[in-house]
């Protein structure tokens, strides 16, 4: 299973806007918990990626989808499911695939710096997932 409780905080990665501590009680008009998952769990899409891409600053927590094997091979809503070659499917112990929405260049950077834990926001709805994907990003780039 890709979400930790039990996990090794000199290998976590909080982030900073986690809002409410630890829910999203109704702002952006999702509610939404933040979990801490393990990264090497992950399925996503690799990336050529240096150190400096994050170092031990995380502004927004990963969006991640959890869906099944047989969905996977259904509709793409997004990004979702990948259709990138180069992308290794992770099935976990629960049978559940666990998907980076956003942040995948953020996972290979923080696999380089040594991370493995970090905040994230596990959705089983791939619609709501990428809702909440896209706003973060917009955010964001608003904020520059």
């Amino acid at each position: 299973m890709a979400i930790v409780e039990n996990f090794d905080p000199g290998k976590y990665l909080q982030a900073k806007k986690r809002y409410c501590p630890r829910y999203f009680y109704g702002h952006r008009g999702f509610n939404i918990p933040v979990q801490v998952v393990d990264i090497t769990k992950l399925t996503y899409i690799p990336r050529e990626i240096g150190k400096t891409y994050i170092k031990h600053h995380l502004i927004n927590p990963l969006v991640v989808c959890k869906i099944t094997p047989e969905r996977w091979q259904g509709e793409k809503i997004g990004n979702i499911p990948y259709r990138n070659p180069s992308t290794i499917i992770k099935i976990n112990e629960d049978g559940f695939i666990y998907v980076a929405s956003r942040g995948c260049k953020r996972i290979m950077s923080m696999l380089e710096n040594g991370y493995r834990f970090v905040d994230a926001y596990v959705l089983d709805d791939m619609q709501t997932c990428f809702e909440l994907g896209t706003q973060l990003v917009n955010e964001y780039n608003e904020s520059l």
